[in-house]
C-alpha cells in the first residue's frame, strides 16, 4: 500500500472564493466603547505580597530542582536507588 503525500485526501484544501467579499469587513475593528470606559483596576497590584513570596518559593524549589536533576543527567550527583 502506497502513500501519495500530494494526491492524499488529508492535504485537500477548499477553494475559498473571495471575489465581491468587502475585504475591509474582514478585519478586526476596536470598538470605542472600551476607550470611553476608565479601567478601574489599573492602580491595584496584580498579586498581594503573600502571593509574591509564595510564588518566588516555588519558583527557587523549581531551579534547585533542575539543578539536581542536571547534575545527575551530567554524572555529577551520584542516584541512590
Amino acid at each position: 500500500m502506497g502513500f501519495d503525500s500530494e494526491d492524499s485526501e488529508i492535504y485537500y484544501i477548499a477553494e475559498v472564493e473571495t471575489e465581491g467579499i468587502d475585504e475591509s469587513r474582514l478585519s478586526v475593528s476596536q470598538t470605542s466603547s472600551d476607550d470611553d470606559q476608565p479601567d478601574l483596576y489599573a492602580d491595584d497590584p496584580l498579586a498581594n505580597e503573600e502571593w509574591a513570596v509564595e510564588y518566588q518559593k516555588e519558583v527557587d524549589a523549581d531551579k534547585e530542582l533542575e539543578r539536581t536533576l542536571n547534575g545527575r543527567l551530567e554524572g555529577n550527583i551520584k542516584v541512590n536507588e
